[in-house]
Parts: structure tokens; sequence; C-alpha cells
């Protein structure tokens, strides 16, 4: 009978340890009090903080479920403004910049912080605001966009979306969990679907954001950009940014606002006690 719940136990071990095989983190922060949960170092020359200055970013990548997930974090910029909307591509290591066909790349409009929208479009490999009217900005004119999903008439993808003014320190939380199946299965019409790798990475990861302040967009009677204008934007470019495999997630920036709040909390109690 021990025998037989220690099988059972160690089945269940086995079947944990597949499900999170393919899950794996990015994190990285400059608050000194969260730093050791970075899995990575970030060189400054790879930052731009005109949008707002970048305090944290987190990306999972989960293999079996396709459940992908990027969070930002924001201080003031110089002109004392932050960020309302970004645009990202991710890679499995290279600079994402430039690849054309491979890669979804997502627009997150947060103008109104109550009616947050989230597009997503094959990359065309040229600038970021032209990938969802232009295909392939390798070739001349504008190729038919690679169209992937909407949250503007369908929001069945999204997990998560968030703009959030964390309450431990008045910084600003910009970000989203989905379920990325339809762009992992999706073919682009511009090239050839054996290039496509979605969001996919591993142990190590690419990273092109751009935050934007002052953000202008509209949409199609279908949910689609029609434009995405701003007037100043920031970015974080970068690659080969190392991840952690495993089941233990990297806190997303607003669980760490939780996670202070909740040790205060005991701080508190204990002191009472």
């Amino acid at each position: 009978m021990v025998r037989l719940k220690t099988l059972v136990s160690l089945a269940g071990v086995l079947v944990m340890t597949s499900a999170y095989a393919q899950v794996n983190h990015f994190f990285w922060t400059d608050k000194p009090k969260y730093q050791s949960f970075n899995t990575t170092t970030l060189n400054p020359a790879t930052f731009n903080n005109d949008a707002g200055r970048v305090r944290q970013l987190s990306s999972d990548w989960n293999g079996n479920s396709n459940e992908f997930s990027f969070w930002s974090n924001f201080t003031n910029a110089s002109n004392g403004k932050r960020p309302n909307g970004f645009w990202l591509a991710v890679s499995d290591g290279p600079n994402p910049k430039g690849d054309a066909g491979e890669l979804a790349i997502f627009y997150l409009d947060a103008k109104n912080p109550s009616d947050l929208k989230l597009t997503v479009y094959g990359y065309n490999g040229a600038n970021g605001n032209t990938s969802f009217f232009d295909g392939n900005g390798n070739k001349s004119g504008n190729q038919t966009p690679d169209k992937i999903l909407t949250s503007v008439k369908n929001n069945s993808f999204i997990k998560d979306l968030r703009a959030t003014v964390e309450p431990e320190d008045g910084s600003l939380s910009l970000g989203f969990k989905i379920d990325a199946t339809a762009i992992q299965n999706y073919k682009p019409i511009n090239t050839g679907a054996s290039a496509w790798k979605g969001v996919d990475f591993n142990q190590k990861l690419g990273i092109w954001f751009h935050p934007v302040q002052d953000l202008d967009t509209s949409y199609d009677s279908k949910g689609w950009l029609t434009k995405f204008d701003f007037k100043k934007q920031g970015w974080v470019d970068t690659e080969n940014m190392h991840t952690k495999p495993g089941p233990t997630p990297v806190p997303e920036p607003a669980t760490l606002a939780v996670i202070g709040l909740g040790a205060a909390g005991l701080l508190r109690r204990r002191k009472k006690s």
C-alpha cells in the first residue's frame, strides 16, 4: 500500500514536471528589493525612457498551453508623462527587429484605461507602426496585412489586460496575458509558413518593445487598426536575454506590489502580537 502511494505520488510529480516542461520565465527590474528575481541584466544602451522610465519587464511562455504574457512597469518620463500604449515583438533569442514573416507583433491601446484594446498581426520586419497595414516591409508597396487577433470584436483569447496604477509606489503597469494558440497556428500570407515562430521562446529571449505617449488610434468596422499614431516613444531593444525554466513563475509587476503590501501587513501583525 505504501509502495502504491509512493508510485502515485511519483506519477503526480512526473505529470506536473511534464506539464511545466516548456514553461519559460523572463524577469528584469531596477527596483533593488526585487532584483533577486532577475533572470538577466539589461544593458542601459538598449533603453530609451522618453515615453516613461522602464522599471520592470517580465514575460512568460508556456509551450504546452500556449499561454503568453508580457508585463511592463513605468514611472514618469522627463516630461512628467507615462505611456498609454505600446507595440511588442519577441523572439527566441535574436533581436526581433527586421525579421519579416516570422514573429507576431502586438499593439496595446491603453488611451482609455477602462477600455483597453489588444490587436495582433504578423510582424512585417519594418518599423512597428506599419505592420498593421503592410504585411511585408521588405517588399515594395503595401502588402496584405497579416491580421491574427483583435480584442475589439472577440476578446476570448484575453486572460488579463491591464493598465494599473500600483498602490505600492504609484507606478504604472501595462501588459497582458493571452491564449496564443491562434498565433502559433497562424500561417503568414506573404512569407513561407515554415519560418513562423509567433511568440515561442526558450532559454533566450529577444525583445523589441516600444512604449508610446499620447497615443491616437482608430479601428475599422471589424476591429482592426487603421491608425496608431503617437507623440513620443521609448524602447527596449535587446537580444539573448536569459530566461528561467520551470514551474515557479516570476512575479508580475502587480503581483510584486501585492507581495510588498502583504509582507508589510505581516510585519505589522507580528509587532502587535
